[in-house]
């Protein structure tokens, strides 16, 4: 069996800020020892194995469990098939799964009856462990091992991995070059390369100016709704000379590297200059000189416009919101049984037009539940675990900041449980809008009974 093996050593650091770019924060985290811990296998390695009819399903053929926090085994059980299996460890930097950057994996070959140990070696930062089929995911923006998952723990380590600027490089801008004359509607990205930076700040200014902040790659020039990026429509705005930065940030108050680009926003198009003509001159006649006439010059209009966005945040707190003490944290990120979350909406208008009839939802976890502290209080919904917001008007600029809390279910106890959370935004001026995705995790290995 041949097993490749290949490790990233990096240090880094994190934190969410709230002010500056318009986000709830994090509360930081405590040194804790990394936990040692095995586990059963998650399925039987007696059950029977598959007929020849199962046709080399790795799904029906596969069993993995944990051994520590840095070995695991598969088992084959099919008499004649063989699959690829391997182990990987991802440094984790805050609750965003596409933030996470992988730190050490081995692979290989797992021949019909065989029971296969994979080792690698654990970030002292915190960390998720994955025991997967297949090839590795060299990144996870984007994708993860969904059906390919046999098996995962988190680590907390000594608290989420720290970012450093040398580990952030900023490429380019894609969509826009030095120089160019541009109309329409743009697509304008900041490429990057090494880990994800805790965010990417854009700056354009000019005739007009927009500041636009991104969290999740990819990192578009006024951000995206799912796969599909926004677009800056650029006949909105007055044309003029325009220079656009991004700055990458290793930490709230930590810009790294800034790049930039110059260009031009140009509707009309150019009279050609006429080309001159010999004409015959008159003789002896008298010829009458006409008056020039100052021709006026249209000017740009930009049309107002409304454009959303919305980020969630969120922390694990011991205290209520109406309460005048501060919150006494947990980890962030690990949740267990009883605790509460308090979770932060932030709704920006960043157009200059107002939005009219906001409305906000999100829709709970089965595994957490309303408290019914809410600032302000939702509006009434007939849905199981939904809640909604209304707003009637949101002006150019304004922000709009919701405050709730729900409390983790006792009925997870002694279960492995991930608590994903986004909401949604939408107005009569703009299409539906998703957050970012914030992941609490329920690990009875570091929370036992």
């Amino acid at each position: 069996m041949n097993h490749s093996k290949h490790s990233f050593l990096l240090t880094l650091m994190t934190l969410f800020f709230a002010g500056m770019l318009g986000v709830g924060s994090l509360i930081s985290v405590a040194p804790i020892q990394a936990i040692e811990t095995s586990a059963a296998p998650v399925k039987s390695a007696s059950a029977a194995a598959p007929s020849s009819t199962d046709e080399c399903d790795p799904n029906a053929s596969l069993v993995g469990w944990f051994v520590t926090n840095s070995q695991a085994q598969i088992y084959n059980q099919s008499t004649t098939c063989t699959f690829e299996g391997g182990l990987a460890a991802y440094r984790r930097f805050d609750t965003i799964a596409d933030h996470q950057q992988l730190y050490d994996w081995t692979t290989g070959a797992i021949g019909p009856g065989q029971t296969v140990t994979f080792n690698i070696t654990v970030p002292a930062c915190a960390a998720q462990i994955d025991l997967f089929y297949g090839p590795v995911l060299m990144s996870m923006q984007g994708q993860d091992y969904n059906e390919r998952l046999l098996a995962v723990r988190n680590l907390l380590g000594i608290g989420y991995c720290a970012r450093s600027c040398p580990d952030i490089e900023l490429l380019g801008f894609t969509g826009i070059t030095q120089g160019a004359v541009v109309s329409g509607t743009l697509y304008i990205s900041a490429e990057i390369n090494g880990i994800s930076p805790y965010a990417v700040a854009f700056n354009l200014s000019g005739p007009a100016t927009i500041n636009h902040t991104e969290y999740v790659a990819p990192y578009f020039f006024l951000g995206n709704n799912g796969p599909q990026a926004n677009g800056w429509d650029t006949d909105a705005y007055p044309e003029g000379l325009y220079t656009l930065t991004a700055t990458s940030y290793a930490d709230f108050n930590q810009p790294c590297s800034t790049i930039s680009v110059s260009f031009t926003v140009q509707r009309t198009e150019l009279t050609p200059t006429p080309t001159n003509t010999a004409t015959a001159t008159p003789t002896n006649t008298a010829t009458a000189t006409p008056t020039n006439t100052a021709t006026p010059t249209a000017t740009a209009t930009a049309t107002p416009n409304v454009r959303l966005t919305i980020g969630l945040s969120s922390f694990v707190q011991a205290q209520n919101l109406n309460s005048n003490e501060s919150a006494v944290p947990n980890v962030d990120g690990f949740v267990k049984p009883g605790d509460v979350i308090s979770y932060t909406i932030t709704i920006q208008n960043r157009g200059t037009a107002a939005a009219t009839n906001i409305q906000v939802s999100d829709t709970l976890s089965a595994f957490i539940s309303f408290t019914g502290i809410s600032m302000p209080l939702p509006a009434s919904s007939s849905e199981r675990n939904v809640l909604r917001w209304q707003r009637p008007a949101l002006a150019p600029n304004a922000i709009w900041i919701i405050r709730f809390e729900v409390k983790v279910s006792q009925s997870i106890l002694g279960i492995y449980t991930l608590i994903p959370n986004d909401a949604t935004v939408k107005s009569d001026q703009t299409p539906l809008l998703t957050s970012n995705t914030t992941l609490h995790i329920y690990d009875p290995a570091i929370f036992p009974r």
